[in-house]
């Protein structure tokens, strides 16, 4: 399997980003198009009967709106249709911590998600939706977190291994700024807040930066406040980002 995403893992942030730009979407003319979607139980469902949330890293399967149509068929339709579309997931992942990057939760997840790019690769057309498939998950706030701390504090463990690593003449890596490791992050990435959008905005643009704007088409998610659902998140994410909102049901 060719891997077309890089995975970047952040207190705050699960991120799996295309890794090339493609020559055709850089030169658009236009506002290219952007088609936001939730994950559970709008892309995907829990294989295990009863289970809001998967067991496991495969406990999943695509979801089926309409008869012998998935959601996956969706997708795979919107970026032949239009070959400058992106298509990005939003996912609120209060179940996942990333401190540290090796917990239970955070490599259950990462997996999940690779056998999920793994699934979508084995499609007629799957590495065509691969190269503009962006997924942003929020994770739950370690309890390492539950305190301001100042910003001094925050940048002590950094910095000490900046100075290691130019005594061993390695490259530093690239510090993020102070303010995005204020425990506020957490809230800010989680929905009906609009963080994650903001980094998806900055990723793009970090890869096509010749591309002048962009049409959020619409967001599409199951949390819509109705009597079963468990929370209006993704109604509110989407007035909050000023997009109409569809459900899984219209758009599938």
């Amino acid at each position: 399997m060719v891997m077309f995403h890089r995975l970047t893992l952040l207190p705050y942030l699960i991120k799996h980003t295309p890794k090339n730009a493609l020559p055709e979407i850089s030169g658009a003319n236009g506002p290219l198009k952007v088609y936001a979607f939730d994950l559970d139980h709008t892309i995907i469902k829990p294989k295990t009967a009863g289970s809001r949330f998967s067991t496991s890293a495969d406990d999943w399967d695509f979801m089926n709106f309409s008869p012998g149509r998935s959601a996956l068929d969706k997708l795979l339709s919107i970026v032949i249709e239009d070959a400058t579309a992106q298509v990005v997931i939003f996912s609120n992942q209060g179940g996942v911590i990333t401190v540290p990057s090796n917990s239970k939760s955070c490599t259950k997840y990462v997996e999940k998600i690779r056998l999920i790019l793994k699934a979508i690769s084995l499609e007629k057309d799957g590495n065509r939706l691969l190269e503009r498939l962006w997924i942003y998950s929020s994770p739950k706030k370690p309890a390492s977190f539950t305190r301001k701390q100042n910003k001094s504090s925050l940048l002590t463990k950094p910095m000490k291994v900046v100075k290691t690593l130019k005594k061993l003449n390695k490259p530093a890596p690239k510090l993020e700024e102070p303010m995005l490791m204020d425990p506020e992050i957490f809230t800010k990435m989680r929905k009906p807040e609009t963080g994650m959008m903001q980094e998806f905005k900055k990723d793009l643009e970090s890869i096509y930066p010749t591309v002048i704007s962009i049409e959020v088409c619409h967001y599409c998610g199951d949390a819509a406040g109705r009597k079963q659902d468990f929370s209006d998140s993704d109604k509110q994410f989407a007035k909050n980002l000023d997009v109409p909102f569809k459900l899984p049901e219209d758009v599938f």
